[in-house]
Parts: structure tokens; C-alpha cells; sequence
């Protein structure tokens, strides 16, 4: 079996992280009993909701504003590179949720980046199911520091 170090790997990934928005705050928990890091960005100047990073055994997690999403493995350092990217970009403003509700309810989040003059799909978050017929508000969530 491979000796893989899933926390120096995600240590490491939250530092090269925080090092590039040394303006923000980052608050690190070690002793979390759900999570094996947990790594809490508060709303801040810069920063216009709460950001949630976390290492959950193997897989990298990133939620804000409703939306959930994980990237698996971290053995694969593409995959780590990948969780990188997309969390620089939420911050940054260069990525965006796109939120589907029915009245009060959460149908789906998307996490998306831009392409061209359009959006790529990141990772969708799905929270419910929908019908077709069915009459969704769409909100687009973007940090614009």
C-alpha cells in the first residue's frame, strides 16, 4: 500500500492558499471531530461570504454560500491542483456559484469559471430533484473584492 500524507498534502495546499490573499483572514482548526482539517474563511474585507475549506480523510472540500463540493483523491496531484484553482478563483471573483431555487428551496448549486466568452462547469452540487415544468429563480454568487 502507498504511504501517502494526506495531511501535509492539505496542509500544505491551504498554506500555498492563504499565502496568496494575505489580506484575508484563516482560521485553522486541528481538532475537529467531523473533518481531519478544517479551515474556516470568515466574510471580510475582500471577501464577501463565509468560505469553508476542509480535509475529510482523502478528499478536499470547498463550500460557501450553500454550495458543497469535494475533490477526490488528494493522492492525485491534479486533482489537488484542480481544488486549488477552483477555490483561488471563488475568492478572487474569477469563478462563480450559480444557485437554482424553487421558492425557498435549494435545487442545485454550480460552481463555475469562465471560458471563452462563456461558463465551464466546475462542479455541481445537486440538492434536489426538479421537473422540467418546474419555475427556478436562478442567483449568481460572486466575490467582487
Amino acid at each position: 500500500m502507498e504511504d501517502v500524507n494526506f495531511l501535509g498534502i492539505a496542509k500544505d495546499t491551504f498554506k500555498t492558499i492563504e499565502n496568496t490573499f494575505p489580506h484575508l483572514k484563516f482560521n485553522y482548526d486541528f481538532k475537529d471531530k467531523n473533518v481531519d482539517i478544517n479551515v474556516d474563511i470568515p466574510k471580510q474585507s475582500g471577501l464577501e461570504f463565509d468560505v469553508n475549506l476542509n480535509l475529510q480523510t482523502d478528499e478536499l472540500h470547498l463550500s460557501a454560500k450553500h454550495f458543497w463540493g469535494s475533490w477526490f483523491t488528494i493522492k492525485n496531484p491534479e486533482v489537488v491542483r484542480l481544488y486549488a484553482e477552483a477555490v483561488l478563483g471563488l475568492i478572487t471573483g474569477k469563478y462563480r456559484i450559480v444557485q437554482y431555487w424553487n421558492n425557498d428551496s435549494l435545487v442545485k448549486s454550480i460552481l463555475q469559471k469562465p471560458i471563452n466568452n462563456d461558463w465551464e462547469t466546475v462542479f455541481t452540487d445537486r440538492k434536489k430533484l426538479s421537473f422540467p415544468w418546474t419555475r427556478l429563480t436562478v442567483k449568481v454568487i460572486q466575490n467582487h473584492p
